[in-house]
């Protein structure tokens, strides 16, 4: 979830970083650019238009508003997976740019890893202790979940307030803790990679989990779900259902075959016999042991009606 506020979003375009109230057009031009232009930005380019962003008083400000929301109202903050608040200040094409409150008694109980690139900021007032940590095996395919993989602690290091840190994606995940009690980060997030976001337990480091990296992508999911749940099967349900068994995500496309099983078991049916084909080896799978169930089911109403 994501903290939207009047005072600094323009909520129709949700790209506007910040109103001019808050923030100077010399600061919202730099964030506008970023937003436009980091996928062929060098990583020099991004670290200076950062410190710019970081060093100037106008974020002072937008830092102070965000830190008085929160503890005036305790609902306007949001809890992601990691346990921490987000505060947007814009996006575009994939590309996001938000403020991060990272809290030592928020920690999560998982660990998951990044889906693309990153630079991250530490805007204070502590700094952080980073941790970084790869999956094993050499040849880590983010697109099939395998309950073998496991991660390991590969690089650790402080980085202080005003430090900024370039994050590659390519199964790693990160765990952020806060020198002191909490502190804020700035998070730019570009050229996503990798299609889906792993969850590990932070005890064990075994996978628990997937969800999908792309906002889209996690928006055709649950539409597919809740046509299934809602739907009265109408023809026009049937029909966008229908077409999702053509996306290019597999969690996509099966959650859709799921959904046309409840409202059309008749074209479902169909649907899973063409899925035996599937790129994906999960759909594949997941169609096959789908059908031996019906097939199970059909012969045991055959043998019942026959005894009756």
């Amino acid at each position: 979830m994501i903290i939207k506020s009047d005072d600094l979003f323009d909520c129709e375009n949700n790209n506007i970083c910040c109103s001019v109230e808050y923030c100077d057009l010399g600061v919202r031009d730099i964030i506008e650019y970023l937003l436009s232009s980091s996928k062929s930005f060098c990583d020099d380019d991004i670290k200076e238009k950062l410190k710019i962003i970081v060093s100037s008083p106008d974020l002072r400000v937008i830092v102070d508003r965000y830190l008085v929301n929160l503890s005036h109202n305790h609902s306007y903050l949001p809890k992601t997976l990691a346990g921490i608040g987000r505060l947007l200040l814009g996006e575009r094409d994939g590309v996001s740019l938000s403020l991060i409150l990272l809290e030592r008694s928020e920690i999560s109980k998982f660990l998951s890893t990044f889906p693309s690139r990153a630079a991250i900021a530490v805007v204070g007032p502590c700094g952080v202790k980073m941790l970084t940590y790869k999956v094993t095996g050499n040849k880590f395919n983010n697109d099939i979940f395998n309950r073998e993989y496991k991660l390991y602690l590969h690089d650790k290091k402080i980085m202080n307030v005003g430090d900024i840190f370039i994050f590659n994606p390519g199964g790693k995940a990160i765990d952020l803790v806060p020198i002191g009690r909490a502190t804020l980060l700035l998070i730019l997030n570009y050229n996503i990679e990798e299609f889906l976001i792993w969850h590990f337990d932070r005890k064990n480091k075994f996978p628990v989990g997937v969800s999908a990296a792309s906002f889209m992508d996690s928006r055709m999911q649950m539409a597919a779900l809740a046509l299934g749940k809602m739907s009265d099967g109408r023809d026009s349900d049937i029909s966008a259902l229908k077409k999702l068994l053509g996306h290019p995500r597999h969690f996509v496309r099966w959650q859709a075959m799921q959904s046309l099983g409840t409202l059309r078991p008749q074209d479902c049916l169909v649907a899973l016999r063409e899925a035996l084909q599937d790129p994906h080896p999960h759909v594949r799978r997941a169609a096959l042991k789908s059908l031996r169930r019906v097939q199970a089911q059909s012969a045991v109403q055959k043998t019942g009606g026959r005894e009756g």
